[in-house]
């Protein structure tokens, strides 16, 4: 198991020079003053540990007050040795340098959670349900869960941004064939399949299974075979039967209108010069009625010549012949009249030019059945736009989807995977959280029991819903009933018992699961602010009964807790801070209790006023606990007591004790202690510097000593704790301590280990 062996602060905060911890394996009880550097220096192992400062809930500390008010940043230095080896330097900003023994405990430290601070106590009972729930969880060591989660959420967004362009690319070409054709075309396949059916409809012969570049060929010769038919149409359009039966109408009309051939002119009959004035003039207006026949049939001859030219034009695109049957040379030497002649002698011409006429519609209608009509063709020109606007090559754009296809793919894929993980995580958190609540149960009522007659609160419960994001419930119970919130009922000492209760919890749970890789480190900053002594000392058991596993670091100003803690941790190590200042930081007396630095103080300091604080840290925990062991009879409550009042009760005690020969003759010590005038008027619960300012080093002096001697005739030298009956009701029990296994105490000034002990 790899322990700390020694921890060195300096440049942060209240520590501006080199000051050394040194735990035990059992751990390290640190005692000083508020405002003398406790603080500074757990914060400065949290740094070393953790890269976090430590600092009180939601405190964000500038970066320059981190390092020390008079310091620079390349000051700050923390080494943390560790047994049986491993080592962490950290220097200024720079990462910290770790062997390898080092980096691992270190992250292990990181995952672990291990500090505590008084200002945390409340935060599992202050918080929203989902704001609680995340909070357990850091505590649960889910590092490697949210490093996967959130590896795979960059790997989604990185897969987001890639796949992003490709479907803009993909949905801006598509969307263009889409308003081509009206439709909603979300794939390059479907774009395929659209224009093979458009093609299909429009008269070409496309297997289902022609490729884009064949299908974009096929297109454009379809739509060429239609351009090319087009001189057909036209040929069609000024040869149409309809305008031959017109003209063969008027034809025969003017022929009809023509007058015989073989009948004479001119008359004959004699008539008179008025008379042939009117025969003139009728017979002018019949030449002029002659002439304008005449002028109608060179127009309906040249309309006739045209009409024949249009057909041999049909025919020869009809047929790729050339003059099939051309009108005859010498229509050019007949006039308009003669022309008519002589196709009126032709009998045959009507039925030669309808059966030409009806050769060149059967292979136009042939011809028309095998090419698109004009629906067919505007289909055609509109697939010739979509082939434009998407080229003969949609492989790019094919490999683009395909691109994307996996890309979204992989992207279900992880959406899967996160969701399992999710679940996952929320019914394994749900399970530890349920075994770490029945440990809260267990704790808190070893902390406050359940039988006792004046405990109304029972044990707090969690229960955990895994909707959503899930939450946490933090459930009071108060007179047997349930209460939504503990604050409601629960005082400040027992809302700070359900705080240490799941910081407890978590931990040993923590620990339990991770076995060898849990750095079984636990580092509590003045947790205690509003528990009383009776509480403490059971919640000392619980860190005696349930963690001796683990390292413990305990750093309070409290020199009572401190000695108690001493008597469940016997094998932790003690430190006590002996000053501060802000040039040289806290100063320490080394592995000293209060009582060591009194004796410290003794036989080094000249001030009485200093001699006196130094009595003041042990002495009234001492008095405290010699009454609470011994069973004195106080006259108020423990809350109210001083210093005087512990000391009047005790010393009654202690003669009556000595007079049954169950304490060694006290009765010098008590004497030289006297009524305690001194500490009553100058010390008390408080240091008074100004009514000590002309107070004598020889009485309190001879106080300390005398105190110091007291405390020896009634501590045990094995296991330090101070002596107690074994029962208070009956005195003839005898006197015990804090040995395991409930030996005899063994006193300084006792000649032999017996049940007993003798005056000195």
């Amino acid at each position: 198991m790899t322990v700390l062996k020694s921890v060195m602060v300096a440049g942060i905060r209240g520590v501006p020079k080199a000051c050394t911890l040194t735990p035990t394996k059992r751990g390290l009880l640190l005692r000083g003053d508020n405002g003398t550097g406790k603080s500074s220096l757990v914060q400065g192992l949290s740094l070393g540990l953790t890269g976090k400062l430590g600092m009180p809930i939601d405190v964000e500390v500038p970066a320059d007050l981190i390092r020390h008010h008079r310091g620079t940043d390349d000051a700050k230095h923390v080494v943390i040795e560790l047994a049986p080896r491993g080592r962490i330097e950290l220097r200024g900003d720079a990462e910290p340098v770790c062997d390898a023994e080092g980096r691992a405990f270190r992250d292990a430290c990181v995952r672990a959670a291990p500090f505590l601070r008084r200002d945390e106590l409340l935060r599992v009972v202050t918080q929203k349900d989902t704001s609680r729930l995340r909070y357990l969880e850091g505590f649960m060591d889910l590092g490697q869960v949210e490093r996967l989660e959130s590896a795979l959420r960059d790997r989604r967004l990185e897969l987001k941004q890639s796949v992003a362009p490709l479907a803009k690319r993909l949905a801006d070409h598509l969307d263009v064939a889409g308003r081509l054709f009206g439709a909603k075309i979300g794939s390059t396949k479907e774009l395929v399949s659209l224009v093979t059916g458009r093609a299909m409809a429009a008269g070409l012969a496309v297997p289902r299974d022609t490729g884009w570049p064949e299908l974009c060929a096929m297109i454009r010769e379809g739509t060429a075979a239609r351009t090319a038919l087009e001189p057909l149409r036209q040929a069609e359009k000024k040869a149409s039967e309809a305008h031959l039966l017109e003209l063969l109408r008027e034809a025969l009309e003017i022929v009809k209108a023509e007058p015989a051939l073989d009948s004479c002119p001119v008359c004959e009959q004699a008539v008179t010069k008025r008379g042939l004035a009117k025969r003139l003039g009728a017979r002018i207006e019949a030449m002029d009625e002659l002439q304008g026949l005449k002028e109608r049939a060179e127009e309906l001859a040249e309309e006739w010549a045209t009409f024949l030219e249009s057909l041999s034009e049909l025919e020869a695109a009809a047929f790729e012949e050339v003059d099939v049957v051309s009108p005859p040379e010498s229509f050019e030497d007949l006039d308009g009249r003669e022309l008519l002649e002589e196709l009126g002698r032709d009998h045959h011409l009507s039925r030669k030019t309808l059966a030409r006429l009806k050769r060149v519609r059967d292979k136009l209608g042939a011809t028309l059945k095998s090419l698109p009509n004009e629906r067919q063709t505007v289909g055609l020109e509109q697939l010739v736009k979509v082939i434009q606007a998407m080229g003969d090559d949609l492989g790019p754009l094919q490999r683009a989807e395909s691109e994307l296809a996996r890309g979204n793919e992989l992207l279900e894929r992880i959406h899967k995977v996160e969701t399992a993980i999710e679940a996952a995580r929320k019914t394994e958190v749900a399970k530890i959280l349920d075994g770490i609540g029945e440990r809260v149960v267990t704790f808190y009522k070893r902390i406050h029991p359940s039988d006792a007659g004046d405990e109304p609160t029972g044990a707090p419960s969690l229960k955990v819903q895994r909707h959503g994001k899930g939450t946490a419930r933090l459930l009071g119970l108060f007179d047997g009933k349930v209460v939504k919130d503990p604050r409601h009922v629960y005082s400040e000492g027992h809302l700070d018992t359900i705080g240490l209760a799941f910081f407890l919890a978590l931990r040993r749970s923590r620990a339990d699961r991770e076995g060898a890789r849990d750095p079984k480190l636990m580092v509590l900053d003045d947790i205690v602010g509003s528990i009383d002594a009776g509480h403490f000392d059971r919640f000392l058991d619980v860190l005696r009964d349930e963690f001796d596993d683990h390292q413990i670091l305990f750093a309070s100003h409290s020199g009572l807790l401190m000695t108690a803690a001493r008597r469940a941790l016997p094998g932790a190590a003690a430190q006590t801070i002996v000053d501060w200042s802000l040039e040289n930081g806290p100063r320490l007396s080394g592995h000293t209790l209060p009582l060591d630095e009194l004796r410290e103080k003794l036989g080094t300091s000249g001030d009485p006023a200093q001699l006196a604080r130094a009595l003041a840290a042990p002495l009234e925990p001492f008095l405290k606990e010699a009454c609470a062991g011994l069973a004195v009879s106080l006259p108020y409550e423990q809350s109210d007591l001083t210093v005087a009042d512990c000391w009047d009760a005790l010393r009654k005690k202690l003669g009556k004790l000595t007079k049954e020969g169950l304490l060694p003759d006290v009765s010098p010590e008590v004497a030289a202690v006297g009524d305690l005038d001194l500490i009553r008027n100058t010390l008390g619960a408080h240091h008074n510097p100004d009514m000590l300012a002309d107070a004598a080093l020889g009485p309190v002096k001879r106080v300390a000593e005398a105190f110091l001697g007291l405390v020896d005739k009634l501590s045990c030298t094995a296991c330090r704790g101070v002596l107690r009956l074994k029962n208070r009701k009956n005195t003839a029990a005898g006197l015990g301590c804090q040995c395991p296994k409930g030996g005899p105490p063994q006193l300084s000034c006792q000649k032999d280990a017996t049940s007993g002990v003798r005056g000195s």
